[in-house]
């Protein structure tokens, strides 16, 4: 999903110009020139929901699956009564993540996409996504396809703005270092700080604890397997100029002064579970 394979909602765009959905999350959409005339309809405004119970019930079955299937199965999640047929198909979403995590890179692609457009339900449904599919888009975050790389950005980015529960199974996992340590490519860096906004935003309470501990200087939060640290995600999100007010707010509501930023870290412990 490159820049213009973001869903074309028609609502407020992102800090980059990109559409929403109405909760600020993205959505993705398919490619103009991957359009085509066949069998199975593309526009996401006339695929029913029997074609979306038909290709879930494929994935549930491992039949084979064509990328033009999950390209459709793509935009039919943009709707999110889809979302809950999709989520209802009992072993959709393993074969979703298969694949996922295919041979193919075309239908890893796309089900990126997929994934994404899921993670726009409700906090119980991204729960389910984030336990599944979390470690396999944390993987794919440095992947030498563009695409898939931010694809999976993205999808992380929605599974953390849903809830802060499921955010906290995404730190756990490791999307949080992941992120942190992925920005530095330019060719998905708008999408790691969209991911890097949410998360930030989600454990605002945390951030703020951990600046209270920070003052402590008897605290030691540098070492432990377990210690997640959050000045690296400050640090980018401050030192970037956004064009949304909003969220220039969500970082004011975490830190009053900057210089924090230099030592504040946070932990989390891992085992986290619903």
């Amino acid at each position: 999903m490159g820049a213009r394979d973001v869903a074309k909602t028609g609502r407020r765009g992102d800090p980059w110009g990109r559409p929403m959905s109405c909760s600020g999350r993205l959505l993705a959409d398919d490619d103009d020139d991957e359009m085509e005339a066949g069998n199975l309809i593309y526009d996401c405004m006339r695929i029913t929901s029997e074609i979306i119970a038909e290709i879930s019930n494929k994935l549930h079955t491992k039949s084979s699956i064509s990328a033009k299937e999950l390209q459709i199965l793509k935009n039919g999640l943009m709707d999110p009564k889809n979302v809950e047929i999709f989520l209802h198909v009992h072993g959709a979403l393993r074969g979703l993540i298969r694949e996922l995590t295919c041979s193919d890179i075309k239908k890893q692609c796309i089900s990126a996409g997929c994934v994404c457009n899921l993670s726009l339900g409700d906090s119980g449904g991204c729960s389910i996504i984030a336990k599944a599919a979390g470690p396999y888009l944390n993987a794919s975050l440095d992947n030498l396809t563009v695409e898939l790389a931010v694809n999976c950005a993205w999808a992380l980015g929605n599974l953390a703005g849903s809830d802060v529960k499921v955010c906290k199974i995404l730190v756990t996992q490791g999307a949080l270092n992941k992120l942190c340590k992925v920005y530095i490519n330019e060719d998905i860096q708008n999408a790691v700080l969209y991911a890097l906004l949410h998360f930030v935003y989600q454990l605002k309470d945390e951030l703020r604890q951990a600046r209270t501990l920070a003052r402590n200087p008897a605290n030691d939060y540098r070492t432990g397997n377990n210690y997640i640290f959050i000045t690296d995600t400050l640090h980018i999100i401050m030192s970037r100029e956004f064009p949304r007010t909003h969220f220039r707010s969500i970082i004011k509501q975490n830190s009053s002064q900057s210089h924090i930023f230099n030592t504040v870290t946070t932990k989390y412990q891992t085992g986290i579970r619903l």
